[in-house]
């Protein structure tokens, strides 16, 4: 059966936020419906208002191009067929590239062999821009175990100083020495890469008197 959208509607709700002089990757705007005209193609066009200089909108609703200017751009996108019209308005933020703050700047772990594990200790993940996604990797290191709280940076009045990390280790099939990894957290376009040290030190089980 085939279903005809009779009314043209734009469905992208928003557009994700711009960084200043780097290339704009967005997903196009996205148009439904017209079905029922007979000359059903679609073009669209900023009507009202500006997109920041540097970047454009194509006639398929593609943003093309490098914001050369930061701030809050709202203008209003027009999308027509033969036979209808729709327009939408948007807000577009440019900002500066984000910089990721990591704290604290390195973690030690003490183990005795057969005795109790070491309690998680925590990393809290903050940035310049707020409910930013980052990811944290252990860089190889299978002893180490990583939980975030959302995987986002904290958002405007959400009342932390960073997204909580909960940092563990697994020192069970390891022997007794010192063992060195690194915390890596990044990002999209941030312009930095935290890189946490992280130390666990293995001591031999004590002996039997």
């Amino acid at each position: 059966m085939l279903i005809f959208f009779t009314f043209l509607e734009i469905l992208t709700a928003g557009l994700p936020t711009a960084v200043v002089h780097r290339p704009y990757s967005a997903p196009p705007v996205t148009v439904l419906g017209g079905g029922r005209c007979t000359q059903n193609s679609v073009s669209m066009r900023v009507a009202t208002g500006a997109l920041p200089e540097g970047l454009r909108l194509t006639a398929a609703g593609y943003f093309e191009g490098t914001p050369r200017q930061t701030g809050l751009f709202t203008f209003q996108i027009r999308a027509e067929n033969e036979c209808q019209v729709v327009a939408k308005t948007f807000t577009l933020r440019v900002e500066g590239a984000p910089l990721l703050v990591a704290a604290p700047e390195e973690l030690e772990f003490h183990y005795a062999a057969g005795g109790a594990v070491p309690a998680a200790q925590v990393v809290r993940v903050s940035s310049s821009w707020e409910d930013m996604a980052y990811s944290i990797d252990a860089e190889g290191a299978t002893w180490l175990m990583l939980r975030p709280l959302r995987g986002r940076t904290p958002f405007s009045g959400a009342g932390l100083t960073g997204d909580p990390i909960a940092v563990a280790v697994d020192p069970a099939k390891l022997a007794p020495g010192s063992y060195r990894a690194f915390l890596k957290v990044s990002a999209w376009e941030t312009t930095n890469e935290p890189r946490i040290p992280v130390t666990l030190v293995i001591s031999p089980a004590a002996q039997p008197k």
